[in-house]
């Protein structure tokens, strides 16, 4: 089955680097972990009214970013082809007028001009999308949309200074975010292709190991255990070239 897609957005379908669109990008199709946040907000409703959503995978979660982005009315403009372009109003909400104060979304991952996605900010608010910092690493956060949290990292060397990074924009930027949004469920967007092992996944420019994804969820599931009553969904997401080894600590073997 294909990942919880990240890329894959409101309509499904996300934009090329020339700003075209195309049925899908990045090995997504349905963006599972926006689906059942959704899901969760509307039938749940009365029990589960603030939902967060994390991405930790080693690209960044556009497409669950304009998912979220898309809970605010405004108007978008498409390029239906090279030379023309059609504006139109764009709203997608879950449950009702409060979703976008009620639904946070952070992305943790690597940005860089040369890393997936490439769509640059400029050409984004070309075409009329909103900026989501997606190759420019000092970009700010949209003040529009105060709960869509981009935290890019940069590309690293070692190990430890992938380790050093990643554990320190989790607690600088955003766990703090996560506790003032005190969120009644967590769901999180875990792709392991930011391991050093899946140089297919991240190029070779982020050597994060299982004891950083095991640091991450156990710092989730504390904020999870303060405010969501202990309420946290983790789906596996992004990971595709990790060799198989045995007598490590988390390892496994799938052969039956």
């Amino acid at each position: 089955p294909p990942p919880p897609a990240p890329h894959a957005g409101p309509s499904g379908l996300v934009y090329s680097d020339d700003g075209c669109p195309t049925e899908s990008q990045g090995f997504c199709l349905i963006n599972h972990v926006a689906v059942g946040a959704a899901y969760a907000r509307y039938n749940y409703r009365g029990t589960i009214e603030r939902i967060a959503i994390v991405d930790f995978d080693v690209h960044n979660g556009n497409g669950t970013a304009a998912i979220v982005r898309n809970l605010v009315p405004h108007k978008h403009t498409r390029m239906i082809s090279s030379e023309t372009s059609v504006t139109m109003p764009s709203y997608k909400p879950w449950l009702d007028e409060t979703d976008a104060e009620n639904v946070f979304f952070a992305s943790l991952h690597l940005s860089a001009e040369d890393f997936y996605p490439r769509l640059a900010v400029k050409e984004c608010c070309r075409f009329g999308e909103p900026e989501f910092g997606l190759n420019h690493e000092g970009a700010s956060d949209d003040p529009a949309y105060p709960n869509v949290l981009s935290i890019p990292m940069h590309k690293t060397q070692t190990v430890e200074e992938s380790s050093r990074l990643f554990r320190s924009l989790v607690d600088s930027r955003l766990i703090n975010r996560l506790r003032s949004f005190r969120p009644d469920l967590i769901m999180i967007s875990a792709g392991f292709d930011g391991h050093t092992e899946d140089a297919e996944g991240n190029r070779g420019w982020c050597h994060l190991l299982e004891e950083d994804y095991e640091w991450i969820t156990d710092r989730l599931c504390e904020v999870a255990a303060e405010h969501s009553r202990g309420r946290i969904v983790s789906v596996l997401e992004g990971g595709y070239h990790v060799p198989q080894r045995r007598g490590r600590k988390g390892d496994f073997d799938t052969k039956a």
